[in-house]
């Protein structure tokens, strides 16, 4: 790829261009996965103006030309390379493609019309006229992706690849619950750990949380407790390395007791702090502490 900016610079700047049918709407899923800020139908001489916009709030961004037949596609995109220089963004430009039998095949099955289908001529021409138009601007291209033998995983590996991109780090909150206030209905896995011993019952710890000390210590003193949490610990641990690979957007790991305070939150905090120190971004919640804080100073 010979990039029109600084070669070797992280990609920060995507000029996307593509006849109708070529990929772009996924191409665009992709790069917002990997953290771009994408505008799509960008008129290309107007990119100027949304270049001093969206510049300086958009560490990555992505700048989809729009085809149209009223659009001086070549035109546009030269300055918009312009403009991208002098604002010093380090830019690449990314032209999608694929052969007319495969946008003939998309184009049956999605049975929209073609931006470029004019007087009842055929599908088949408005797919030849906009490529014909495109030519200049594929000539131009830093980078050409041939989309048609690639299903949606292998065109996400092929433009990370592109833009060095790495996508952000998979989201992951770790909630305390209590099951007598009900399950958190947006939980994707939730773990009972009500079968644990229980420092409800221990007067001198009934009144206070998973967070203080003491209560932590009672809850892992038996070996029940530190053999859930050992194997809780390499389940999440391989689970997590799964959906990062997979590309999830976020993920709520619920771990439930009685009432939502000792144990629950005990096992929460020390869960999410050792998933932090293996490369995770695991944040700590617990749902019904404040709750349960409240009910006691009620009494």
């Amino acid at each position: 790829m010979t990039s029109f900016s600084a070669p070797g610079s992280p990609v920060d700047t995507v000029l996307l261009t593509s006849p109708a049918g070529a990929g772009r709407t996924e191409a665009i899923r992709i790069f917002e996965d990997l953290g771009y800020l994408c505008l799509n139908h960008v008129w290309p001489e107007l990119v100027p103006t949304f270049l001093k916009h969206y510049a300086p709030i958009a560490p990555r961004l992505v700048l989809c030309l729009a085809s149209r037949p009223e659009v001086d596609a070549q035109a546009g995109l030269i300055a918009a390379r312009v403009a991208l220089r002098s604002l010093a963004r380090t830019a690449v430009h990314v032209h999608l493609d694929c052969p007319e039998g495969v946008l003939l095949s998309r184009y049956a099955l999605t049975r929209r019309p073609h931006p470029w289908f004019d007087h009842g001529e055929g599908l088949l021409a408005a797919i030849r006229a906009e490529r014909t138009a495109l030519e200049p601007v594929r000539a131009l291209a830093d980078e050409v992706v041939d989309t048609g033998p690639l299903d949606p995983a292998q065109l996400r590996v092929h433009l990370g690849a592109l833009v060095g991109g790495r996508p952000p780090a998979l989201p992951v909150t770790v909630m305390s619950f209590g099951f007598k206030r009900g399950v958190p209905a947006d939980a994707q896995f939730v773990l009972d750990i009500r079968f644990l011993p229980n420092p409800y019952y221990e007067s001198a710890l009934k009144p206070l949380t998973g967070l203080d000390s003491g209560v932590a210590e009672y809850v892992f003193a038996s070996e029940q407790s530190q053999a859930t949490y050992r194997s809780l610990f390499e389940f999440l641990r391989f689970l997590l390395h799964q959906y990062r690979q997979d590309r999830r957007s976020q993920l709520l790991i619920a771990i439930g007791c009685t009432g939502g305070q000792h144990r629950s939150v005990a096992f929460v905090e020390r869960l999410s702090g050792d998933l932090s120190a293996e490369g995770f971004a695991c944040r700590p919640s617990h749902r019904d502490l404040a709750v349960n804080r409240l009910q006691e100073l009620s009494r």
